[in-house]
C-alpha cells in the first residue's frame, strides 16, 4: 500500500523586533495573529481577506519593510493552505529579501521553512531538504525557542519518512516531540508528530505500536485543534488505517466520510487533501467489496489530481485503481497504462531505490502474470526486488521487505501454475528453492516488531505463504519420496505456530540461567508489569460510560513512557547479551528425529495445519511419520462449527462426530498407540477429540488418553525438567461466593472434597481474593480455580477469572511468574477465546502457559456446575493413584458415563468440555503435604513411640 502523506499547518512565528508608529505595531501584530488563527481553523479565505486589507494599508501608508516582511510570511502560509504553492513561495521570497536586508534571522529561517514546505508539496525533495536544513541550522545558531526548533525538526522528519529513511525520521520525530513538550505551548502540533510515528510503525507492519501513537495523536489533536478542525483530518486518516488493520471496516469508512466532509468544506473539491480522502475512502470500500463505489472514488481522485497538477497524489490514485483492476482481473491493459504513468512519476520523485517503486514494479508483474507474458513478468519481478534492495544474504539492507516477500510469492505462484499446466517437476523444485527466502524475510520483519500483538497480526496476514509452501513440499514428497521435503513440510507447519508463547517460555528459561544481571531482569519485569497495568487502565477508561479525559490522557502519556523504557531495556539486552537475541527469536527449527526421540512406544502426535484451502496433517510416532493433504478447508470449518453448535445445544452429534473422525483421523490414527497428543489448528481448537466416533461406533475416549498442545515445539518444551517445580506445598483451591444470579452451588463442595483428598489449602468465600493468588502462586504444586471466567473475544488480554473481590485478567497472569506444576481451571470457558490462526486460542489457559505453567486443565465451554464437581473430584482420585494427567481425566469421564448411562446427562455437553493441555506426566499428590498433616503425624508418632516404650519397659 502506498504511503499516505499528511500535512500539518504550522503556526506562525512572530518577530519580536519593534515596529515604527506610522501604522501601529500592535495593530499589525494583531491582524497577523488573527489571520494565523483563522488559518489554523481552516478559514483560509477569511484569513486571506484580512491580510489583503492589511497589505493595502501598509502600501498606502508606505510602512516600514519589517511590517511587510511579517505580513508576506503570514500570507505565504495562508496561500499555501489554499494549495497555491508557487504564489506562496513568491510571497515567502519577498519576505526573505526584506529579512536578509535587516538581518532578521528568525524570519529568514521561517521563510526558508515555508519555501521548503512548498517544494515538499511539489514533490521536490532535494530542494525541500535544502531549505529545511538551512532553516533548522539558523534556528539552532540563534538558539531560538523550542517550538520553532520543533517545526523544522518535524518537517525534516516528514521528508526522510517519505524517502524511506525511517530510522532517521523516527529520531527527528522524537526530537520534535521533546521540543514541543519543552515549549509548554498548549496549542501545538504534537498530534501530528504522533501521527508521523504511528505511520512509520503502521507501514512496517507493527500495528500494535502504531495504535499506541494513533491513540495519543487523537487525544492531543482533539485538545489542540478540536473535533472538526481540518488538521484533525490527518489524525482521523491515520486512525482509519488502524481500524482497517483490525478489520473494523465500517468504523474506518465512517471516519473517512467525516474526513471528506471536513476537507471539502475547508479546502473545496480541488485540493490535494480532498484528493487523498477520495482514494482513502475507495481503499476502504474495496475492503467491504463495494467495488463500483471504490472505482468511482478512485476516478474522482484522479480527476482532482489532474486538475490541481499534484503528481504524487495523482500517481497514488492511479496505482490504487490499477490494483483494483488487477485484483478483479479486469481492464488489464488500462491497469498497465496507469501503472506505467505512475511509475515514471514515482521514479522522478523517489529515484529507483524505494519501496514505492518496488510496489509499482510488483503491480506490473502481477498484470503480466495475468496476461501470461513470462518475459515481462520476470523482468518486472527482478526490477521490483532491485528497487526493494533485496539481498537474501543481507536482509538488514532491504528497504522494501514486504514488497520482496510479495514478489517471491508471486514467482512461486507462477511456478506452481506452470506445474499444473505441464506437470514438470522442475517447476516445483524452482518454487521450493524460494521457500527459505520467503520464510527468512517474514521472520526478519517480525523480529523488528516491538510487541507480540503485532507479530501475531503479521503471522495471520502471511499465513497463506506457509500454506502455499506446505503444498509445494507435499507435492514434491509424493513425487519423489525424498525425506528432505517431508522435513521441510514439518518445519513449515511449526513455523509461526504459537511462536509468541514458545518465545515466552524459552525467555523464562533463559532469564533463569542466562547472563543478564538480576537487577536488569527485575527492571524488565517491573516495567512490563507496569505497562500491562497501564494498558488495562486505558482499556477500561476508554470503555467507561463517563471517561475522564484528563486521566485518560495521562494514561496514554504513561503508556508511551513505559513502552519507550521497555524498548530501551531490550536494546540493552540485544546489544550486550548476544544469547538474548537468539532466544528472543525463538528456536523454531525442529527435526522430525528430535521429536521421535522424545516419544515413548505408546504415544502418537497428530498435528494439523488448516489453511484457506487445504488441511495438512502429520502423524508422528517413535518409528514412523506420515503426511496427508486434503483440500477440504471450507467444508471442514463448516462441519466443525455445526458440530460445536449441536454440542452446545445438546443435540444429537453422532453423524457429525463420525464425519469429523473420518476427515481428521480416519487415515492418520495409529490404533495401537494409547496416548494421543493433538496439535490442533484454527477452529479445530474448539473440538474435544474425545467425543469423535469411529466406524465401529466407539468414542476415542474409550481407547485413548488424549491431550492437547499448541505446537510440537511446545509439547517438547513443556516436558523439560526446568518446568517441573519443587514447591513447598501441594494443592490450593479457590472458590469465591457469588450472588444468586451467578452462584456456583457446587464449587465450595468441590474445593472442600478435593482439599480433603490432597490435604490441601482452601481459599473459600472471602478468602478467595485476588491478593491471595498473587501472594501464593509460587507455593503450590497445583492451583485449582472453581470460579467464573469472563471472556472478551475482542480484547483477549482482558479475559478474566472472577475472584471474591476483583478480577484477575489474562494480562496480569502473563506477568505473574506463577510456579505451579498444574493449573486446574474449573471455570466456564477457560479454554475458549478468540482464535488467532497459527497462534491458537487466546484463552485464560494460554495466559497461564505463558507465565510458565506446564499443565493446564481447562474448559471449552460452560460446563454445568454439578457435573464439573463430579469429574474434578474423580480426576484427583485417579491422579493420586499415579495415573498420568490425561489418563486420570479420561478415567474420570468414563466413570461419570458409567454412573449416567441412559440419562440425558450422558450427552457429551455435560462431561467432555474439560481437556488437558501441555505436560501430561503423573503428578505426585502427597496427602501429607499440608504442614498441619505433618504436625498431626509427628504427634501421633511421638505418642506411639511413648506407648511402645512404656509397654516394653513394663514387660521387664
Amino acid at each position: 500500500m502506498v504511503k499516505q502523506i499528511f500535512y500539518i499547518y504550522l503556526i506562525f512565528l512572530f518577530s519580536s523586533i519593534g515596529y515604527g508608529q506610522a501604522l501601529d505595531r500592535a495593530y499589525v501584530i494583531s491582524e497577523n495573529k488573527k489571520a494565523s488563527e483563522l488559518n489554523r481553523e481552516g478559514k483560509f479565505l477569511q484569513a486571506n481577506e484580512i491580510l489583503d486589507k492589511l497589505l493595502k494599508r501598509l502600501k498606502e501608508e508606505n510602512s516600514e519593510d519589517k511590517f511587510f516582511s511579517s505580513t508576506y510570511q503570514t500570507k505565504a502560509k495562508i496561500v499555501q493552505s489554499l494549495g497555491n504553492y508557487k504564489e506562496s513561495s513568491k510571497l515567502a521570497r519577498q519576505s526573505l529579501l526584506i529579512s536578509l536586508k535587516s538581518h532578521d534571522s528568525l524570519n529568514i529561517a521561517d521563510s526558508y521553512n515555508t519555501i521548503g514546505i512548498n517544494h515538499y508539496f511539489e514533490a521536490d525533495y532535494d530542494s525541500t531538504t535544502y531549505y529545511y536544513e538551512k532553516s533548522l541550522e539558523i534556528k539552532k545558531n540563534i538558539k531560538t525557542d523550542p517550538y520553532a526548533l520543533a517545526v523544522s525538526t518535524y518537517n525534516l522528519a516528514l521528508v526522510y519518512d517519505d524517502l524511506g529513511e525511517t530510522e532517521k525520521a523516527m529520531k527527528l520525530y522524537k526530537q520534535a516531540e521533546n521540543y514541543l513538550l519543552e515549549s509548554k505551548q498548549s496549542k501545538n502540533f504534537l498530534s501530528d508528530v504522533y501521527v508521523g510515528m504511528a505511520l512509520i510503525y503502521f507501514y512496517s507492519g507493527d500495528i500494535s505500536k502504531a495504535e499506541v501513537y494513533a491513540e495519543k495523536a487523537m487525544e492531543k489533536g482533539l485538545i489542540s485543534y478540536g473535533e472538526f478542525n481540518p488538521n484533525m483530518t490527518f489524525v482521523y486518516t491515520n486512525y482509519a488505517n488502524i481500524l482497517e488493520a483490525e478489520g473494523k471496516y465500517d468504523e474506518s469508512i465512517a471516519l473517512l466520510e467525516k474526513n471528506l466532509k471536513i476537507r471539502t468544506a475547508t479546502y473545496g473539491e480541488l485540493h490535494r487533501w480532498t484528493c487523498e480522502t477520495y482514494y482513502d475512502l475507495a481503499n476502504a470500500y474495496v475492503l467491504v467489496k463495494s467495488y463500483d463505489k471504490a472505482e468511482k472514488y478512485y476516478k474522482k481522485a484522479i480527476e482532482i489530481g489532474k486538475k490541481i497538477n499534484s503528481r504524487q497524489y495523482l500517481a497514488n490514485a492511479r496505482n490504487f485503481l490499477a490494483q483494483l483492476y488487477i485484483d478483479r482481473e479486469i481492464h488489464l491493459d488500462e491497469s498497465e497504462r496507469l501503472l506505467k504513468v505512475s511509475l515514471d512519476t514515482n521514479i522522478d520523485i523517489y529515484g529507483y531505490k524505494s519501496d514505492l517503486i518496488a510496489e509499482n514494479y510488483l503491480q506490473l508483474a502481477a498484470v503480466n502474470k495475468l496476461k501470461g507474458d513470462e518475459s515481462l513478468f520476470l523482468e518486472h519481478i527482478k526490477k521490483s526486488l532491485e528497487a526493494a534492495n533485496y539481498n537474501q544474504d543481507d536482509l538488514g539492507a532491504v528497504i522494501g521487505p514486504l514488497q520482496a516477500v510479495d514478489a517471491l510469492m508471486l514467482v512461486s505462484e507462477w511456478y506452481n501454475e506452470s506445474y499444473e499446466k505441464d506437470h514438470k517437476i522442475a517447476h516445483l523444485i524452482d518454487s521450493y528453492e524460494l521457500i527459505d527466502q520467503k520464510t527468512s524475510l517474514i521472520k526478519h520483519i517480525q523480529n523488528n516488531f516491538s510487541s507480540d500483538r503485532s507479530r501475531i497480526d503479521f503471522a495471520n496476514k502471511y499465513r497463506e505463504v506457509f500454506e502455499m509452501n506446505l503444498g509445494i513440499c507435499w507435492l514434491l514428497y509424493h513425487e519423489t519420496l525424498e525425506h528432505k521435503y517431508l522435513q521441510k513440510a514439518f518445519e513449515l507447519s511449526e513455523t509461526n505456530r504459537n511462536t509468541t508463547l514458545l518465545k515466552g517460555l524459552q525467555g523464562i528459561e533463559y532469564r533463569a540461567f542466562g547472563e543478564i544481571p538480576k537487577a536488569k531482569l527485575e527492571l524488565e519485569h517491573s516495567t512490563k508489569k507496569a505497562l500491562e497495568r497501564i494498558k488495562m487502565d486505558i482499556f477500561f477508561e476508554k470503555n467507561s460510560s463517563e471517561p475522564d479525559k484528563e486521566y485518560y490522557g495521562s494514561l496514554l502519556d504513561e503508556r508511551i513512557l513505559l513502552s519507550n523504557k521497555l524498548d530501551s531495556i531490550y536494546k540493552d539486552f540485544y546489544k550486550n547479551y548476544p544469547k538474548f537475541k537468539t532466544i528472543s527469536s525463538a528456536k523454531e527449527l525442529i527435526k522430525i528425529e528430535d521429536v521421535q526421540a522424545n516419544l515413548d512406544d505408546d504415544t502418537q502426535v497428530i498435528t494439523y495445519f488448516l489453511g484457506e484451502q487445504s488441511l495438512f496433517s502429520f502423524n508422528i510416532t517413535k518409528d514412523s511419520i506420515s503426511l496427508l493433504r486434503a483440500d477440504i478447508a471450507d467444508k471442514l470449518v463448516n462441519i466443525t462449527n455445526d458440530f460445536k453448535n449441536h454440542l452446545i445445544k445438546r443435540e444429537n452429534i453422532d453423524e457429525l462426530s463420525y464425519d469429523l473422525f473420518m476427515y481428521l483421523l480416519g487415515q492418520q490414527l495409529d490404533r495401537d498407540k494409547r496416548n494421543l497428543v493433538i496439535v490442533a489448528d484454527n477452529v479445530l481448537n474448539y473440538i474435544p477429540f474425545e467425543i469423535l466416533r469411529s466406524s465401529d461406533g466407539s468414542l476415542l475416549l474409550d481407547k485413548y488418553n488424549i491431550s492437547y498442545n499448541g505446537s510440537v515445539r511446545l509439547f517438547m518444551e513443556l516436558k523439560k525438567e526446568f518446568f517441573k517445580y519443587d514447591t513447598p506445598q501441594n494443592w490450593a483451591g479457590f472458590a469465591p461466593s457469588y450472588d444468586d444470579k451467578e452462584i456456583l452451588a457446587s464449587s465450595k463442595e468441590e474445593i472442600n472434597e478435593i482439599a480433603s483428598l490432597t490435604n490441601g489449602i482452601k481459599f473459600i468465600g472471602e478468602d478467595a481474593i485476588k491478593e491471595n493468588f498473587m501472594l501464593h502462586n509460587k507455593e503450590y504444586s497445583i492451583l485449582h480455580f472453581a470460579m467464573h471466567a469472563r471472556i472478551d473475544n475482542e480484547n483477549p488480554l482482558y479475559n478474566s477469572l472472577v475472584f471474591e473481590d476483583s478480577e484477575l485478567t489474562a494480562s496480569e497472569i502473563y506477568t505473574s511468574n506463577s510456579k505451579a506444576n498444574m493449573i486446574v481451571l474449573s471455570a466456564c470457558n477457560t479454554g475458549f477465546g478468540k482464535i488467532e490462526k497459527g497462534e491458537g486460542v487466546m484463552s485464560m489457559a494460554r495466559a497461564f502457559h505463558f507465565s510458565g505453567i506446564p499443565s493446564i486443565v481447562m474448559s471449552l465451554w460452560k460446563v454445568p456446575d454439578q457435573e464439573t464437581k463430579t469429574i474434578m473430584i474423580d480426576f484427583y482420585r485417579y491422579l493420586k493413584k499415579g495415573k498420568s494427567k490425561s489418563e486420570a481425566l479420561r478415567m474420570a469421564k468414563l466413570r461419570y458415563l458409567d454412573k449416567n448411562q441412559g440419562s440425558v446427562l450422558a450427552h457429551p455437553y455435560y462431561w467432555s468440555g474439560f481437556v488437558i493441555n501441555g505436560n501430561t506426566e503423573p503428578l505426585a499428590i502427597n496427602s501429607m503435604n499440608s504442614p498441619w498433616g505433618w504436625i498431626v503425624f509427628a504427634v501421633f508418632g511421638i505418642l506411639l513411640m511413648s506407648y511402645l516404650f512404656k509397654k516394653f519397659k513394663s514387660s521387664f
